[in-house]
């Protein structure tokens, strides 16, 4: 069983095909109201993948409290809202 992604924004067509052959991928910016699905289902994700060039904006992080940080994924997290979440940034 593969693990599940939230797709925020698209992406190079390349890293698209790679994330669906590792990953169930969630297309967020297809869902009728994004910000709808993610407070319905947001709880049971731990991952988020897009990019700088869309930008994830406050309202999706706080909607994803189990969610990691990591440098390279083109967000991250403040200093103050990763203790309030209780997540950690990932090398």
């Amino acid at each position: 069983m593969k693990r599940t992604v939230i797709q925020h924004g698209r992406l190079v067509p390349a890293v698209e095909s790679r994330l669906a052959e590792e990953f169930d991928v969630v297309p967020l910016w297809q869902q009728e109201d994004p910000a709808a699905w993610l407070q319905a289902n947001a709880a049971g994700h731990t991952a988020l993948v897009g990019s700088a060039r869309v930008g994830v904006d406050a309202g999706i992080i706080e909607a994803l409290p189990r969610c990691a940080s990591s440098p390279a994924s083109g967000w991250a997290m403040t200093a103050s809202m990763s203790p309030r979440r209780g997540a950690a940034a990932l090398p």
